[in-house]
């Protein structure tokens, strides 16, 4: 789900504004006016094998674990070339696969 977070300060103290760290609807924070940053989280659902955005699966209905920030699917070609990388050829062929933030790979929702 993603969130927004204030995180603006005083422009000529530098200091907290009261609205600083204060959660938003929208990346405008309604206090300040200012942008708020966007912040996410990613689950894992165990069962469908997928990245989730809620912490329970909308198709099954299991809690998901908590896996990253930010995700993004990994194509065939580079899963290829992980597995050579990694001298496991073939070896996530039938796996879900994907990229997270910092250039973590989750093979089946674990950090490989």
């Amino acid at each position: 789900m993603i969130t927004y977070i204030c995180h603006n300060k005083n422009d000529k103290t530098g200091e907290n504004l009261p609205c600083t760290n204060n959660r938003c609807e929208t990346s405008i924070c309604p206090s300040c006016g200012g942008r708020a940053d966007a912040i996410s989280e990613i689950f894992w659902c165990p069962e469908c094998q997928v990245p989730i955005y809620e912490k329970t699966c909308p198709v099954c209905g299991q809690e998901g674990k908590k896996l990253t920030s930010d995700v993004r699917p990994v194509f065939p070609e580079e899963r290829l070339l992980l597995e050579i990388i990694l001298e496991k050829p073939f070896a996530f062929e039938k796996d879900s696969v994907w990229n997270g933030n910092g250039n973590n790979y989750f093979v089946n929702g674990k950090k490989n």
